[in-house]
């Protein structure tokens, strides 16, 4: 199973994200990823975060893309999902992430005071999550960006 590359556009009006599914691929190289942000607007004054690769953050910086690698750590998967959840989500011409939305399972867990069945903001691993990763880089890395 080989890894799916997946970008994305986020625009933000208040408390409302719009995400955009620019691409979703097996294999690409990172000059693809490259034209698909400069054919998709982005300047050196975009915000773009990405995963840890730092073969990839030197080509793109070097394109002209300020790419900074999303702020990752102990739990921050789960509160990356959660601040997600904080929002008004809406997704436009994203078939990829509408169907990874259609198949996401959270864990369960037991509520120690009511003894109900809830959902975790963790993901049951095996899941196709490639498209949801995208947005969710880039609302916890902004959100970061303006606390820190």
């Amino acid at each position: 199973n080989v890894d799916k590359t997946s970008v994305g556009k986020v625009y933000i009006d208040g408390n409302k994200r719009y995400y955009h599914e620019l691409l979703y691929e097996v294999g690409v190289d990172t000059d693809k990823i490259a034209k698909v942000l400069i054919d998709n607007g982005c300047t050196t004054s975009s915000l773009v975060w990405g995963d840890h690769d730092k073969n990839a953050s030197i080509y793109l910086r070097k394109r002209g893309i300020p790419f900074r690698m999303a702020r990752k750590g102990p739990n921050s998967l789960t509160a990356s999902i959660s601040k997600v959840n904080e929002y008004d989500n809406y997704y436009f011409d994203s078939p990829n992430l509408e169907k990874e939305l259609e198949t996401y399972l959270y864990d369960k867990g037991v509520d120690l005071l009511t003894g109900n069945e809830v959902y975790l903001n963790v993901p049951v691993d095996g899941f196709d999550d490639h498209s949801l990763s995208a947005p969710r880089y880039f609302i916890y890395s902004h959100s970061m960006r303006i606390i820190s």
